[in-house]
């Protein structure tokens, strides 16, 4: 009985032998008239692709785009399977295929068979081109550069040299180069440039010539060219700003050569960056440090060492960042008229004085006198960069270094100076001309100076150019100015004054009962900064509490305080502001308050027409007595406002103050908004404005605000159309982020469609929703592309369900940390059940992460589609069902998993998740379907190795494998 059982399995063996080996091979012989004609459709098809592929092809070549490397592969592969098509369609053989002609119809129905094989994975291949072609990485226009029959001469050649060290010293920001028409200015800058790019000095170099009639668009699309910019956008500020944002990014990279300049040209409008502010600060996160000081560049070196140099016989110019190296694109101007570059172009002029237009100077030497300097004394007089240290008992300015008052001075910097009592002298006799050039001015730690600007008899020329005012640690500083020299500084751009604990006062009326220093005319103790454009002040606790109060009774005389009585009373009233009736700044932009003391930045009442009506950006940080930001009454002459940041003002309780009924409209340009460290704040937006309030908002951050309990509420369904992105960490008290109102009903235009693209939440520990009810088409969020959730553990839900099957540009889903979080989406009330598919077309990544409780994406639609899926992560999410863990298809609702294998798991090029989820799913749906396209794995706490035996091997083109086990991280 044995020997027949071994006999009848030894037979079933040979059988299978002989089936596995005879069968396909009477296959080729039996099916060569299918397998030709099968061929023959494949080659037409294959055909008809290629025709496709050349016509794209051709288009993108008339557009002077490269053809990828991949397709002009696959078009060798075509043209090398056309040939051997050829040949098999020529073969002899084919005329004797009768059946008793076996060999010869087994030899070409197997090469048939193997060919259309062939044709299929050809046009497969094809059908992955999304795109044919590619734009060329253009780094110059070589036919701009070109420079035949330039002739080096000597003067030339030392000419280049020098502007080539400039190109390299990275203090450098802009070049010039004069000379009258005909002289070889534009070959000698090509020339420069064309050796600045062979010596990879700047990936790129665009060159533009300029007329006398700039053509703005055209300038633009030569430099964008050489960037491989393509500039769709309309109008003239967009493409500046799309020009000047992608030339921040290459930043030392490039060079910029606009060449024969007429006149002035504005940069800025043209979208080339003048300073190397940082693409993505935001200006007011905890960690920034505003620097408002004025973007004049012209200033002395920190250590009065001047980096210009200037041939004898050139004609070469520059401009030097202050305080600090360069990083922006680099400018090289040419003009015919000096007085372009230095006048209208702001570009610094050195001559044959300039080693002796700087100077530093210090004597801490007891035995050392400034007065016993004669040779240096004399310097002072014609000077333009000045830097002072410690000068052995020197207490005036004016009156000790130059009683010609510095005539030619721009930069004046002191720094770490215990002497210096007075900047400007109060003991002159007669009016006298001081300071008439000076731009900038900076003072750190003068530990004895009181008021910085007070002397009277000046002329009117004196401090006309003043620009920028800084002042640091000068811890005995009362006040910056006189009340009486307040009309001298007509040019003053900028004033940044920080940790000086004395300051009282910027302005002051100086007490004088000895005389009469200045008749002032009644009623005109305003002040006037007409050209200010960026105020900071910041650390001036405790005695700062107003920029400037006014005068007092006893400094007036009988008829000015008969006439002033209406001011008095008012200034008498309340709590003091830090800016009163008497200051009026109308072109401030910037304005930045960091710990000062006061209960209002403004008086409860609406501003003037010459208050604060430009101001731009809006800077509040750590001023814990301020209980609100303003009133409504002066929210009104706040409409140009677009950047608002407050943050650390312990006390505030809320943004505005209101004002009986009223209703009026509160920013309406405001695009940024940011608070912070808010700990008594407990409503931002109030429900007394109007609707067209924040109608331009484009993203709000939200951080450390304890008390608030939502974000926004149902009162402002409509003043968010605009918002792009919402970031709100760590408020401890939030429970909903959009709050819902139950008797809305969608309106027949069928609701409000939002711009929302982000939404970040992060510890939030009483989030309970992100949308208090499903707002069912009473707004939409179909421009939402990435939402992010963790560390919110009373969460349950993300999604209401009418928002998660109308988010088609979703692109990014990470929910982590959430104790609590049962399903994603939220399950919808009633009896139907609905298990059509949650569809997102353009989801490319999710990660769920440490999600206890997690049972469902969406209990009511089991499996979710996403065809764009290449990122996937879940860890610790040991009640969710990813991929289904059976081999065999089940009916049981319950048992359908979130994604589908078949579709997801060949696409994936990323994957993170658990030991344990590996075991469930990735094993068994692994072998099931290939992982050709995963680069990167990454599991975690894998208790032993053989686990990767089982599916590795299925996952060929694995680039990165991580691995943490329970003893440690493996990588």
């Amino acid at each position: 009985m044995d020997i027949a059982s071994k006999l009848v399995e030894l037979v079933i063996d040979v059988i299978d032998v002989v089936r596995k080996l005879i069968v396909p091979h009477v296959a080729y012989v039996v099916f060569y008239g299918q397998n030709v004609e099968e061929l023959n459709g494949s080659v037409e098809d294959l055909r008809h692709k290629r025709l496709r592929v050349e016509r794209r092809v051709a288009e993108a070549t008339r557009n002077l785009q490269n053809t990828e490397d991949g397709v002009k592969n696959w078009f060798e592969k075509v043209e090398e399977f056309t040939t051997d098509n050829q040949k098999f369609q020529n073969d002899e053989g084919r005329k004797k295929t009768q059946w008793y002609n076996l060999m010869n119809r087994y030899r070409l129905g197997k090469q048939a068979k193997k060919m259309a094989e062939d044709v299929k994975k050809l046009i497969d291949e094809s059908s992955k081109f999304n795109e044919v072609a590619y734009w060329q990485n253009v780094t110059s226009n070589d036919a701009t550069l070109s420079i035949a029959g330039y002739v080096e001469l000597g003067s030339r050649k030392s000419l280049m040299e020098d502007i080539m060290a400039k190109l390299e010293d990275s203090t450098v920001r802009m070049i010039g180069l004069y000379g009258t028409g005909g002289v070889g200015k534009s070959t000698l800058i090509k020339a420069i440039a064309k050796k600045a790019r062979d010596k990879k000095l700047f990936n790129v170099v665009a060159i533009s010539e300029i007329t006398a009639n700039p053509n703005l668009l055209k300038i633009q699309n030569e430099i964008a060219y050489v960037l491989g910019l393509r500039l769709e956008v309309e109008g003239e500020n967009a493409r500046a700003d799309c020009l000047r944002r992608r030339l921040r990014k290459e930043k030392e990279n490039t060079l910029v050569i606009l060449d024969d300049l007429w006149d002035r040209l504005d940069l800025n409008k043209l979208g080339i960056p003048l300073d190397d502010e940082d693409e993505d600060d935001d200006g007011g996160g905890d960690d920034d440090e505003d620097d408002d000081g004025g973007g004049d560049n012209d200033q002395q070196d920190p250590k009065g060492k001047s980096n210009d140099q200037r041939h004898p016989k050139g004609k070469m110019v520059k401009k030097e960042k202050f305080l600090g190296d360069y990083k922006g694109c680099k400018i090289l101007l040419t003009s015919r008229d000096k007085n372009v570059l230095s006048g209208k172009m702001d570009v610094r002029m050195p001559d044959k004085y300039e080693a002796l237009r700087s100077l530093a100077l210090q004597l801490k030497d007891r035995t050392d006198n400034i007065h016993s300097q004669k040779g240096i004394k004399l310097l002072f007089k014609r000077v333009e960069n000045l830097l002072l240290g410690e000068l052995n008992g020197v207490q005036n300015v004016i009156y000790e270094l130059n009683l010609h008052g510095f005539p030619v001075l721009k930069h004046l910097s002191i720094a770490s100076n215990n002497g210096i009592k007075y900047f400007s002298s109060m003991d002159l006799c007669h009016p006298q001309e001081v300071f008439p050039n000076l731009e900038s001015l900076c003072l750190y730690e003068l530990r004895n100076i009181e008021m910085i600007i007070c002397c009277s008899l000046v002329t009117k020329a004196s401090f006309a150019k003043l620009k920028t005012i800084k002042v640091k640690m000068c811890t005995r500083l009362k006040n910056l100015f006189s009340f009486y020299m307040v009309k001298f500084l007509s040019s003053l751009e900028s004033i940044d004054v920080s940790e000086c604990n004395s300051l009282k006062e910027i302005v002051e009326i100086p007490e004088n009962s000895d005389k009469e220093i200045v008749e002032i005319p009644e009623n005109s103790y305003k002040v006037e900064f007409l050209k200010l454009h960026s105020l900071t002040l910041q650390s001036l606790l405790p005695s700062f509490t107003s920029f400037y109060t006014g005068p007092s009774v006893p400094q007036m005389t009988k008829a000015q305080a008969t006439n002033m009585d209406h001011i008095e009373i008012t200034i008498a009233e309340g709590v003091a502001s830090l800016f009163g009736e008497l200051v009026e700044i109308p072109n401030l932009v910037s304005l930045n308050l960091f710990s000062i003391n006061g209960h209002k930045i403004w008086r409860d009442q609406p501003l003037s027409s010459f208050c604060f009506q430009n101001l731009i950006k809006l800077v509040v940080k750590e001023c814990d007595e301020l209980r609100y930001l303003c009133s409504f009454s002066v929210v009104c002459g706040l409409r140009k406002l677009k950047s608002l940041f407050v943050s650390g003002c312990q006390m505030m309780e809320m943004l505005f103050s209101t004002e009986g009924n009223m209703q009026v409209c509160v920013f309406p340009k405001l695009e940024e908004m940011h608070l912070s460290k808010m700990k008594m704040l407990t409503d931002i937006w109030q429900a007394e404005v109007s609707a067209d309030s924040f109608s331009s908002l484009i993203s709000v951050h939200i951080e450390d605000c304890e008390k608030l309990d939502k974000i926004f509420p149902s009162y402002m369904e409509a003043w968010f159309a605009s918002l792009d992105s919402l970031k709100v960490v760590n408020c401890k008290s939030v429970e909903v982020i959009f709050e819902i109102n139950d008797s809305q009903q969608m309106d027949a235009l069928g609701g409000i469609d939002t711009n929302l693209q982000r939404i970040f939440v992060r510890y939030l520990p009483n989030l309970k929703q992100v949308w208090s009810r499903d707002p069912r088409g009473i707004l939409n969020f179909k421009e939402l592309r990435s939402i992010q959730v963790s560390f919110c553990r009373k969460l349950r839900n993300v999604f209401p369900a009418s928002v998660a099957k109308d988010v088609p540009k979703l692109e990014h889903i990470s929910v982590q940390w959430s104790k609590q979080m049962v399903e994603i989406v939220a399950w919808e009330d009633g009896s139907e059940i609905n298990n059509d598919p949650l569809v997102f077309p353009e989801l490319t990544e999710v990660t769920l992460y440490s999600l206890a409780n997690i049972k469902h994406f969406y209990e009511g639609s089991h499996t979710i589609k996403c065809p764009k899926l290449k990122r996937l992560t879940v860890k610790d999410c040991k009640k969710l069902k990813a991929f289904p863990t059976e081999t065999r298809e089940t009916t049981n609702e319950e048992e359908k998993a979130v994604f589908s294998a078949e579709k997801v798991i060949p696409n994936l090029e990323y994957m993170e998740i658990g030991s344990d989820e590996a075991q469930k799913w990735l094993w068994i749906n692994s072998e099931k379907y290939q992982m050709h396209r995963l680069k990167d794995l990454s599991l975690s706490l894998v208790k032993s190795a053989d686990l990767l035996y089982q599916f590795l091997y299925r996952m060929p083109n694995l680039e990165k494998l991580s691995i943490l086990m329970d003893i440690g991280l493996k990588s």
